[in-house]
């Protein structure tokens, strides 16, 4: 029985090392980091073919938005912090705008104080190369409990 549970374990870890690489054509691709169990990503893609992706991460005891890109050709691009610290984040969606540059709006309380203007449905911007992003400050919608 021991040895079943050696090659049942081997097997484990081969396809946890497998799926932490770029997979050819038609295979997922883990996204990097410790991506929050639930997490939906955000997906556009640009007129150039480059398929952009949003996703939350835990950074410690606080919350990242991150992209990265994955060209036409399936390689994946770095991993970067669009949005960084926010006490919560939850589930990006991403947006081609009309003018080529890309929106994504997400639920989150960027801090606890109590003037925080960032604490429900926010929204940030990009242009088509996916960074910088600049933060809207504010809501992006009236309901309070977008996260």
């Amino acid at each position: 029985m021991g040895g079943v549970r050696a090659a049942v374990a081997a097997l484990v870890v081969l396809a946890i090392a497998a799926s932490a690489q770029a997979g050819p054509r038609g295979q997922w691709t883990r996204l990097p980091g410790t991506v929050i169990n639930f997490a939906e990503p955000g997906l556009a893609r640009t007129a150039d073919g480059t398929l952009h992706v949003v996703f939350t991460r835990r950074n410690g005891s606080k919350e990242d938005l991150v992209h990265l890109t994955v060209t036409p050709a399936g390689k994946v691009g770095a991993d970067a912090v669009a949005l960084g610290g926010w006490s919560a984040m939850s589930h990006p969606d991403l947006l081609r705008m009309p003018d080529g540059t890309l929106r994504a709006f997400f639920g989150g309380i960027r801090s606890t104080s109590p003037g925080e203007t960032n604490n429900a449905m926010n929204t940030a911007t990009a242009p088509a190369a996916g960074r910088p992003w600049t933060l809207k400050s504010g809501k992006a919608a009236q309901a309070t409990y977008a996260y």
